[in-house]
């Protein structure tokens, strides 16, 4: 008999520069999850945390111009 898995999270956290950046996402569905529906959820949470330091950078970017002017 296979176990059926109702729910799952996942969670992504990245450090950059000293700082953190953290997804997470609750998947539930009383039909079951496959492992792919998981994976999936997972690359969504990198996605959004690596989305996150890239405006993280941009930010920086940004703010170092306008103190130095250039």
């Amino acid at each position: 008999m296979e176990t059926k898995v109702k729910s799952a999270s996942v969670k992504v956290m990245l450090s950059y520069d000293y700082s953190h950046f953290e997804a997470s996402m609750q998947l539930e569905n009383d039909n079951g999850l496959s492992l792919k529906d998981i994976d999936d959820a997972r690359k969504n949470c990198q996605r959004l945390a690596d989305k996150a330091v890239g405006q993280y950078k941009t930010a920086k970017s940004n703010a170092a111009i306008i103190v130095t002017g250039k």
